[in-house]
């Protein structure tokens, strides 16, 4: 029976310190989009089900965005992507950013070196960093074609198709029409943030005695993940642990704020959802400051109300 109300769900699955977002709205053939998929625990245990009650009722994902390398954001996506060979669910289109966004068409037309190809297979050699969750689950084995790009490409999905195949990032395009009565308005990445995850894959580069490699293989998208997950990102200068038990909400005002600095979480994918005339807001793990600057530059008079905002 059709009841013809028009509804947003936003629906927040268990990540344990991971995030994973489905949003579906509509009337009764509903739109959805999934936020990052969190552990493989998450997919296994909750986003699998839901995903498959969308399919039973002939319904497709719109997007599929990977806010940005980190295991808590990625891992549970690839055994979805596995397990999606046989496509049980449509997925128009992927939002996900790894190294052959980073470059520029000219660095595309450049080749590696023997030894480069040497050095990139002993990074993909030693494979994930050995990430288990309390519970000893083991996330991800290290064999070679388990990234998350590896698995776009098998399963031949549109990439950034919004994008023109290239970096979901501000400069490449700002607004992206989902259909009639929604949109995405994006305010993370900018090309400044994603030149900064290139300039970190150099200088970890320059670990295995390799200064950059310009090469738009596979094998540097597999490493480039790989690699991203053995970086120690050290806490940010001046942070410290919260507890409600040792300060109150008075001293926390008081502190001065320090921004995050690390560039894999500058790198985040960061937008509103306006669906009609709501606005949600997904902020990933972005640089406020460069929130802020967006949302100045959509909206630089009045209060923006969102109907949700979710750090993810």
């Amino acid at each position: 029976m059709k009841n013809n109300i028009f509804s947003i769900t936003i629906s927040v699955f268990p990540a344990l310190n991971g995030d994973s977002l489905l949003i579906s709205y509509g009337t009764n053939e509903k739109k959805h989009l999934l936020i990052d998929c969190g552990y493989v625990i998450t997919y296994n245990t909750y986003i699998k089900k839901e995903l498959i009650e969308i399919a039973d009722n002939g319904e497709c994902l719109e997007k599929l965005i990977i806010t940005h390398i980190d295991s808590d954001h990625i891992w549970g996506a690839m055994p979805f992507l596995k397990d999606n060979q046989e496509k049980f669910i449509e997925i128009k289109e992927v939002w996900h950013n790894t190294f052959r966004h980073l470059l520029n068409d000219t660095e595309k037309e450049e080749n590696s070196s023997n030894k480069e190809e040497k050095i990139i297979k002993n990074i993909l050699n030693r494979g994930y960093f050995n990430n288990e969750l309390k519970n000893g689950e083991n996330q991800i084995s290290a064999e070679q074609g388990t990234t998350l790009g590896a698995l776009i490409l098998k399963g031949d999905y549109r990439w950034n198709s919004d994008f023109n195949q290239k970096a979901v990032c501000i400069e490449n395009k700002q607004t992206v029409n989902v259909d009639l009565e929604s949109q995405i308005i994006l305010l993370s990445p900018d090309k400044e943030k994603l030149d900064n995850l290139k300039t970190l894959w150099e200088s970890e580069l320059t670990k295995y005695d390799l200064k950059y490699s310009k090469e738009e293989e596979k094998l540097y998208d597999d490493a480039f993940q790989m690699l991203l997950t053995w970086i120690k990102e050290s806490p940010v200068k001046g942070s410290q642990p919260i507890s409600s038990n040792k300060i109150q909400m008075e001293e926390l005002l008081s502190l001065a704020p320090v921004e995050d600095k690390t560039p894999t979480n500058g790198s985040s994918i960061a937008f509103i959802l306006k669906i009609k005339e709501k606005k949600l807001l997904f902020l990933a793990d972005s640089h406020p400051g460069l929130i802020l600057k967006s949302l100045l530059e959509y909206q630089p008079e009045d209060v923006i109300n969102f109907l949700s905002c979710l750090f993810i």
